[in-house]
């Protein structure tokens, strides 16, 4: 078979599934020889020639084909083992036929003249009459892959669809709405389609059916193309323009909002096995905006209540605020557990917090958002009544969800909660995400002194790399911790997480030590080249860490290549190089672990403020309990657990079985990103290093250059995304949709072409190739 997944290892396709002129018997034996089991096969070539000779026998009449020709097998002479002038039978180009010689041994030459006999009989029209009815055979093949498509239920499920027929409003409305909206600037819709085919890909990528290695190669690279395409896309000058105008009016609390409103969209039309983490992410995410609601406005909603006095809105509100923040906490952390009966009281306490809010503030925000700015009285009570609606209706549907038994499970790892469940949830969500996107910009947060309202920071605002560098390394903790309870290997998130960490360890290194060079005058004296000389030595995991950084890309390459090769030549002997390049994809990896743990250690060590607090230790005798104190505690706890876990992975580097990515790495990881994190909590200077104040620039055009050349790359990341889904369809399965589906890559490939003579002809290409896209994911899950 040409797919090495585990799901077509052994599944052939009938004969006269490629030809339908085919013999019945002869369908059953060949479906016969190919069976898994060798009971059953036929026993022995014997009696697959007897069965090949009753075949022959039932066609020694002419034979009426569908080209309305004649064919007698008696007038063809097969010989087989003699001189090369010996009369030999024309092969059809109809049926390609490959047999494993290697596994049938020494097999007389009359069984191999009765199986070409049978399978002339199967494939040997006449050559020049299908040359002459070329456009008639085209036609006929067309109107056959139509009735493939037609019946064939594996593909046309409800559920695919549905999906299809939502996919294709979304993309039809979504662009004209843009194209309508932005006239001046159609790369926006290419852009936002983009980047609807990204989330396509990275869907299929965490698909558990859509498994093998060379089909996830083939889905990465396309991926790689459509990135290289998105972001010279908006490096154009339309595009900058647009970014420059509308990038300040976006604000991070909107940002969130949208988050809540598609992670609810996701939970309530999710599969049922797929994105069972996103419930509990979701819920922790609602939770957590409730929280910074009442933080925010307490105050103002505890004098509106007619039941709450001061005294008891001063003692009920921070309980309040503590517990929802609490149980965000626990909904994130339990990530990974079932939607059960203890995230269903979440959901409830959560309808039951956020009721108040919605009733104090819901009718100001109902009014701002729904009825400009003269509204009428009829409008007005109109909005009161919609406002009893956004309190009572999530509630109840959280009270039902809450007290209703969930319908058992039919399937036994079944993880997708009730219909109640999901409607209070997506219900729930959408008042919160409206209230939060309406008044989030005015809460102000004491951790972020800089700033007022920290929840109204335009999106995209990093001045310098340090700026950049620090959220993302919270989040890098924050996922990190996450993942520490996964029993399974490394997982793309994982090897993510590292790449980025070790990124961010080895720029904090460089930054550092940099900072520490002195002038120094032209004769080098003893100091001067120990200073050097330490530099250099501390600076070594650093430059482990980016020539890793080049040397995984390559590893990877060069195992999708023999990937590639193994599919293309299945006799070629690559086990042994897959088998070498995995091992040696792991320890590379392992390596890269062992050196952020050198550059945590290392930092810590030289720069940390922890030192002069144990001297404080030693010299008072006491713990005074200060907040330095606790943090230098708790530094040296991590550097602790650094050295016990970075000697673990040493010796899983050297051990002789070499086993995978697992436990030790994911707790290695995440403590480096923690003592990185400590770090820059306790020294102020690290945000005013040299290095790490490089301007950045993140919009617009990065690398500067022309707009000749932003255009031929970004044609290239598209004609490689493209290229890449013809190879795709050359797998052995699509032969029966082939016909109909490899036109929709190239008109979606000429569109690439045509966009230069007219801009809306991308648009038109980059749907073609989402449904393209969305059909073959389809066949290759059911085929």
């Amino acid at each position: 078979p040409q797919s090495n997944t585990q799901a077509h290892r052994c599944d052939f396709q009938p004969v006269d599934f490629f030809n339908s002129q085919a013999p019945a018997e002869l369908c059953v034996l060949v479906e016969q020889m190919v069976e898994a089991k060798p009971e059953d096969r036929p026993v022995d070539a014997n009696a697959v020639q007897r069965r090949l000779t009753a075949i022959r026998a039932a066609l020694v009449s002419s034979v009426r084909l569908a080209s309305n020709e004649t064919y007698d097998p008696n007038a063809v002479t097969y010989q087989f083992g003699t001189s090369s002038g010996a009369a030999q039978p024309k092969r059809s180009s109809r049926l390609r036929v490959r047999l494993p010689l290697a596994g049938l041994g020494v097999v007389g030459s009359s069984l191999f003249g009765s199986l070409a006999v049978a399978l002339q009989a199967v494939g040997s029209a006449s050559l020049g009459s299908s040359l002459r009815a070329f456009p008639a055979q085209w036609w006929r093949s067309m109107g056959q892959a139509v009735d493939n498509w037609s019946w064939d239920p594996r593909v046309w499920t409800p559920r695919f669809v549905g999906v299809l027929l939502t996919a294709l409003v979304l993309v039809l409305g979504g662009s004209l709405y843009l194209l309508k909206t932005a006239p001046d600037a159609p790369h926006l819709t290419d852009l936002a389609l983009i980047f609807g085919l990204l989330c396509l890909l990275v869907g299929n990528l965490r698909d558990e059916r859509l498994t093998d290695p060379v089909l996830r190669s083939i889905f990465g690279l396309m991926g790689g193309g459509l990135v290289i395409a998105g972001l010279t896309l908006q490096a154009l000058p339309d595009m900058v323009d647009l970014e420059q105008h509308y990038l300040p009016l976006i604000t991070l609390n909107q940002v969130c909002a949208l988050l809540l409103l598609l992670g609810a969209i996701v939970c309530l039309l999710r599969p049922a096995k797929r994105l069972a983490w996103v419930d509990q992410l979701q819920l922790g995410f609602l939770a957590g905006s409730c929280a910074l609601l009442h933080y925010g406005f307490g105050r103002n909603e505890a004098a509106q209540l007619p039941f709450l006095t001061p005294a008891n809105a001063q003692l009920l509100l921070p309980i309040l605020v503590w517990s929802l923040a609490g149980f965000a906490l626990l909904a994130v952390f339990r990530y990974a557990r079932p939607f059960a009966g203890l995230s269903r009281f979440t959901l409830l306490l959560v309808a039951l917090a956020f009721a108040p809010l919605q009733y104090t503030f819901g009718y100001n925000e109902l009014q701002q958002f729904l009825a400009g700015n003269a509204p009428s009285n009829d409008l007005l009570q109109h909005l009161a009544q919609a406002n009893v609606f956004c309190v009572l209706v999530p509630l109840v549907c959280a009270l039902m969800a809450f007290f209703t038994r969930q319908p058992a499970s039919t399937q036994p790892d079944e993880r997708r909660p009730g219909i109640l469940t999901r409607v209070a949830l997506f219900l729930l969500t959408l008042v919160v995400a409206a209230l939060f996107s309406q008044l989030g910009q005015s809460i102000k947060i004491p951790f972020f002194s800089t700033n007022t309202f920290p929840l109204s920071i335009t999106m995209l605002t990093f001045a310098t790399l340090y700026q950049l560098i620090e959220p993302i390394l919270v989040l890098l903790v924050f996922i990190a911790l996450l993942r520490l309870r996964r029993p399974l290997p490394f997982t793309w998130l994982d090897h993510a997480v590292t790449l980025g960490l070790a990124t961010i360890c080895a720029l904090f290194d460089s930054a550092y030590w940099q900072a520490q060079v002195t002038p120094h005058s032209a004769a080098m004296d003893q100091q001067a080249a120990n200073q050097q000389f330490l530099l250099l030595v501390t600076q070594l995991p650093s430059f482990v860490i980016y020539g890793l950084l080049i040397g995984l890309p390559l590893g990877l390459i060069a195992l999708a290549i023999c990937h590639f090769r193994r599919q293309s030549h299945p006799s070629a002997s690559l086990d042994a190089w897959l088998k070498g390049l995995r091992v040696l994809l792991i320890q590379l990896e392992r390596v890269l672990v062992l050196a952020l743990l050198a550059v945590a250690l290392i930092l810590q060590g030289f720069f940390g403020p922890f030192k002069s607090v144990v001297v404080h230790w030693s010299a008072s005798q006491q713990f005074p309990g200060q907040a330095a104190d606790i943090l230098a505690l708790l530094t040296i706890v991590v550097l602790l657990l650094l050295s016990l876990f970075a000697c673990v992975v040493f010796a899983r580097l050297l051990a002789p079985s070499r086993p995978g990515m697992g436990g030790a790495e994911r707790w290695s990881v995440w403590l480096a990103a923690l003592a990185c994190l400590l770090l820059t909590w306790q020294d102020p200077r690290i945000s005013g290093l040299p290095l790490l104040q490089t301007g950045i620039q993140l919009t617009g055009n990065l690398w500067h250059w022309p707009v000749a050349l932003l255009s031929l790359v970004f044609v290239g990341g598209l004609l490689l995304a493209t290229a890449l889904a013809r190879l795709w369809l050359r797998r052995g399965f699509f032969t029966r949709y082939r016909t109909l589906m490899q036109p929709a890559f190239v008109l979606a490939m000429l569109c690439v072409l045509l966009q230069f003579i007219w801009p809306l002809f991308l648009p038109l290409g980059l749907i073609v190739f989402i449904v393209g896209v969305l059909l073959a994911s389809q066949v290759e899950k059911a085929v």
